[in-house]
């Protein structure tokens, strides 16, 4: 009888445990399940300076020529922008503490939509920005966040009609001063849910290194019959200034 008793308490004794190691289980399983809050974003600020190309197709002032294709003469012009922000300085905090900043450098990237594609709708309209992205990365080169947004423009100063200024000036825009420098303009608002300036506005601007009596062969053209005729693309790399980035309060 007594040995009947000792293996009921044994019997009882490993129950209890069973139930004890199913508890710590079902508690571990369940701390697992908790979400962990999202880090803060990066907040403040950050300047940089900018370069890279801005490009437009089909090109501003279009014409086909030899194996070009025909663009209708009110066909708009996507605007694609490409930029690399180095030399990066400025006060942030925030972030995530994993991938620890400041920032050093970025990359921007951007779409927007120009009606028409003249450099005179151009220098009137600019263009309107559908999207852009900026990732930004530490000393290290990794990268620690990223600003997005869908609303802003991109407008230009000095280009006119694009008329060298050996040619009669196009009215309504003044003749063209030489060498004729080009200046472009960024301004848009970073969406609430960026990882880094939520809800801040960044701007840019700088002048192109094209000149329209250095570059354009034709009016709004680097090229001449029988190529395609058109602007393609404005580069920034300094030629004519430094292009300067920022965004913030």
């Amino acid at each position: 009888m007594a040995s009947d008793g000792v293996l009921a308490m044994t019997k009882i004794g490993f129950g209890a445990l069973a139930v004890v190691v199913a508890i710590a289980a079902a508690g571990s399983l369940v701390g697992t399940g908790v979400a962990q809050a999202a880090p803060p974003p990066i907040t403040g600020s950050v300047s940089c300076a900018l370069s890279g190309p801005v490009t437009f197709s089909p090109p501003l002032g279009y014409a086909p020529g030899l194996l070009g294709k025909h663009v209708g003469p009110n066909g708009n012009t996507k605007a694609t922008i490409a930029s690399s922000l180095t030399g990066c300085s400025g006060a942030q905090a925030g972030g995530n503490p994993k991938l620890p900043g400041p920032i050093d450098h970025g990359i921007l990237r951007g779409k927007g939509l120009a009606v028409k594609h003249s450099c005179a709708s151009f220098s009137t309209s600019g263009a309107t920005i559908k999207t852009f992205t900026i990732g930004w990365y530490n000393a290290t080169g990794t990268k620690i966040a990223v600003t997005k947004g869908g609303s802003g423009s991109l407008t230009v100063r000095g280009l006119g009609a694009g008329i060298p200024s050996s040619w009669p000036a196009q009215p309504p825009f003044p003749p063209t001063v030489p060498p004729g420098v080009i200046t472009l303009q960024f301004s848009a608002v970073a969406a609430a849910n960026s990882s880094a300036f939520p809800a801040q506005t960044t701007t840019w601007n700088g002048p192109v290194d094209q000149t329209i009596d250095g570059s354009f062969w034709l009016p709004c053209s680097y090229n001449g019959p029988p190529l395609n005729q058109g602007v393609g693309s404005f580069a920034l790399t300094g030629v004519n200034g430094p292009a300067t980035f920022s965004i913030g309060p």
